[in-house]
Formats: structure tokens, C-alpha cells, sequence
């Protein structure tokens, strides 16, 4: 439930434009929608891999593990990954720079753009919260459940690098040497914690 619950909370921000009048940054709720659209942001399981009919960009969210700390009840670490995906052209030597750095929809843009907009975000956790709370109302037929939900935030951790991907990468032509680039970003754990005595899934 929380992995499920973090993961949607993320993809969501990130669909949605910053309102009218601000910038991204870790008080904003909204993301990268006003620069990609809802459909090419999207929860996917490792290594973050568009699908076949992905367009030119995709934006997947997706985490690599999460681990618990507590001997008693539970004491909990999500980390969550980014990675974004631009198709190459025909001749992508012709056109790595701009795919690189261009403003906004290169992918060190996206990616400083991504980064703003989750760290030390709390509206990421109220969301996930929301998420945890809706099914937790659904198990237990409506009574109200304290004490289960996430207390700290993501942090940006790492950008990685930018790497150079084939065909199979968008299911794609397997012999194709160059048909996307990809930018993950690493986020350092949420921190859930619940008492031993309360029982979820």
C-alpha cells in the first residue's frame, strides 16, 4: 500500500503544472505538466522503460527497493527513481547537443526541473498520505487510522548520468544502435513509520 501510495503521489505532482504566477520548487504542488504531457508520465516497473507507443519523451517513475528499520513496529525507506526518456532522431549525432541541453525539453532541463519539484516536497507526502488513508478508510469500512503514513520527504540524491540506449529500449528495431537517451534521477528514501499495533497491507 505505501509503495503504491508514493508512486502515484509522485507521478501525480509531476503531471501537473505549476500554478499560474510560480515556479517549481519544493512548496509548489505541480511538476512538469505545463512541458510533458500527463500520458508520458507514468508509474513503470524497473529500470524505468517506456512503453512500445511512448512518444518522444517519457518520464518514468519507479523505485528500486524500500526496507524497514523497525524491531517492533515499522520503520520504513522509499526510494524512488526518474528516469527520463527522449527518443533519438534518424541521425542522432546530428542532434545529441540539443537533446542534451536544450530549454525546456532537453534532458538536463526535465531533469532540473524533476529534481526541483520532488525535493524536500511535502505535498508529494500529504498526497501518498491521501492515498494511504482512502484504503486504509476502505479496509476498515470507513474508521479513521492514525499513525501509519509517511513522515519525512524524498531528497534528491543523484542525477546520474546521461546514457545512450537501443531499440530495445522502446521495444523497438533490437538492431538499432541509438534510438533513445535517458537521464535517472535517485531520490533519497521517504521515511514511513507505524505502530506496531496498527495492522495494514
Amino acid at each position: 500500500m505505501s509503495l503504491r501510495a508514493l508512486l502515484l503521489a509522485t507521478t501525480e505532482l509531476l503531471r501537473l503544472p505549476t500554478p499560474q504566477g510560480q515556479t517549481i520548487n519544493c512548496f509548489t504542488d505541480g511538476g512538469i505538466g505545463r512541458f510533458v504531457k500527463a500520458d508520458a508520465i507514468a508509474v513503470r516497473p524497473p529500470p524505468g522503460r517506456p512503453p512500445a507507443l511512448a512518444g518522444e519523451i517519457f518520464v518514468a517513475v519507479w523505485s528500486p527497493d524500500w526496507n524497514n528499520q523497525g524491531t517492533e513496529g515499522f520503520d520504513e525507506n522509499y526510494r524512488i527513481m526518474v528516469t527520463i526518456s527522449r527518443r533519438s532522431p534518424v541521425k542522432p549525432d546530428d542532434r545529441f547537443q540539443e537533446l542534451i541541453t536544450d530549454w525546456p525539453l532537453g534532458l538536463l532541463s526535465l531533469a532540473d526541473m524533476v529534481r526541483t519539484a520532488l525535493h524536500l516536497n511535502y505535498n508529494v507526502l500529504n498526497r501518498a498520505n491521501d492515498h494511504i488513508d482512502r484504503a486504509m478508510r476502505d479496509m476498515t469500512g470507513g474508521a479513521q487510522t492514525e499513525g501509519v503514513g509517511f513522515v519525512e520527504p524524498l531528497f534528491f540524491t543523484s542525477g546520474g548520468q546521461t546514457d545512450e540506449k537501443g531499440g530495445s529500449w522502446f521495444k523497438g528495431n533490437q538492431k538499432e544502435r541509438a534510438a533513445a537517451l535517458t537521464q535517472t534521477l535517485s531520490f533519497g528514501p521517504a521515511r514511513r513509520v507505524q505502530d506496531a499495533s496498527t495492522t495494514t497491507i
